[in-house]
């Protein structure tokens, strides 16, 4: 059986916050929350602003936009990283398809945590930077 993942993996589990230090995590980590949706319960709605990131600790849900099913999401998975950055509206819809576990950081916390810690805000920078660096030089490749 599969070891199940802990609130520190899951977090380390986002290109986002990969490179954060453990110290920091642990810092994410105290701001985490759980709740437990029932199956049916519609999580992040298309086009609305979205305010919290959730990591699936149990259960399954599903992933479409303009109703086409684009995934399935289950344990270890996560969703809405940029809406704790910003008040973007989500891309798609998430439908509990099962009674859920899921760890939740909101982006009022998460800028607060910010604030105290701008160490966790270098971090992340470090990571977009890297990963904005790898997304254009896949499209350098594309276009040659």
């Amino acid at each position: 059986m599969a070891r199940k993942l802990t609130v520190s993996d899951s977090l380390r589990n986002m290109p986002l916050l990969e490179r954060c230090s453990d110290k920091e995590i642990a810092a994410i980590e105290s701001i985490v929350t759980e709740v437990h949706p029932p199956a049916g319960r519609v999580l992040f709605v298309e086009g609305a602003i979205g305010n919290e990131l959730i990591m699936i600790d149990s259960g399954t849900a599903e992933v479409t936009r303009s109703g086409v099913t684009l995934a399935t999401l289950g344990p270890g998975d996560h969703a809405g990283e940029l809406a704790i950055l910003d008040e973007m509206p989500r891309t798609a819809t998430i439908t509990a398809t099962s009674p859920m576990t899921l760890k939740v950081i909101e982006r009022r916390d998460f800028r607060q945590l910010l604030k105290d810690s701008p160490g966790i805000a270098l971090t992340m920078l470090a990571s977009l930077a890297r990963r904005l660096a790898d997304a254009d030089e896949k499209v350098a490749r594309l276009s040659d």
